[in-house]
């Protein structure tokens, strides 16, 4: 089975129903579309339940939490979730798209990703996508590179095609958390020491990109 996921927070609703009706549009009703939802109202879950072939899967998060764990107060974090819905991202409300792109979204992606059966392929797109050709090409793409394992089958990493292109070129694997290093970059008062050696790579690799974009 070909399926395409999504996943989105009550704010960019109405990004998802353009989502899906683009996918049918250009693509029919050919793949299964799962949408994993944050806080959604029931009345929305079913708007969205009414077109084919879509599976909805909403859970609510505790905002408070998310708060507490950021160190702001819950209204700021909720000015800046409704800034970053805006597509208006600033230095300052960064931390919503953090505590939620690389944090429960990630987790979400390998959550729906584990309960696909042997075989399934999986596209995830961003949720303010727009989808004007066939995506056949894509999950060609993806079953002839093997993507697929590496979100799925971790462990099986080093079996993959794409995992010999990146031994080929000497780029070994390395753990980094998005969340940790970004609350490190934003938040100077935190302890730095465990995260300077990874800060570091990040800023050299930016300046290399960089200066290939000059060159």
């Amino acid at each position: 089975m070909k399926i395409i996921h999504s996943y989105f927070t009550e704010g960019y609703f109405e990004w998802a129903k353009f989502l899906v009706e683009s996918i049918e549009k250009s693509n029919g009703n050919k793949y299964k579309i799962i949408l994993s939802s944050r806080n959604l109202p029931k009345q929305k879950q079913d708007q969205l339940r009414l077109y084919k072939n879509i599976e909805v899967i909403n859970k609510n998060l505790d905002y408070s939490d998310l708060a507490k764990r950021a160190g702001i107060k819950l209204n700021t974090l909720m000015q800046y979730k409704s800034e970053t819905e805006k597509i208006k991202i600033n230095s300052y409300n960064w931390v919503w798209k953090l505590m939620i792109s690389a944090e429960d979204r990630i987790r979400e992606i390998r959550r729906v990703a584990n309960t696909l059966n042997e075989g399934d392929l999986m596209l995830n797109l961003d949720v303010d996508s727009y989808v004007r050709k066939p995506l056949a090409p894509w999950f060609d793409l993806i079953s002839q590179n093997d993507f697929s394992s590496i979100i799925k089958y971790e462990k099986q990493l080093s079996y993959t095609t794409f995992h010999s292109a990146l031994r080929r070129a000497h780029i070994t694997p390395r753990r980094f958390s998005k969340y940790c290093i970004g609350m490190s970059m934003l938040n100077p008062d935190l302890k730095q020491n465990l995260f300077k050696e990874k800060v570091r790579l990040v800023r050299k690799i930016n300046n290399e990109y960089l200066q290939s974009i000059k060159n």
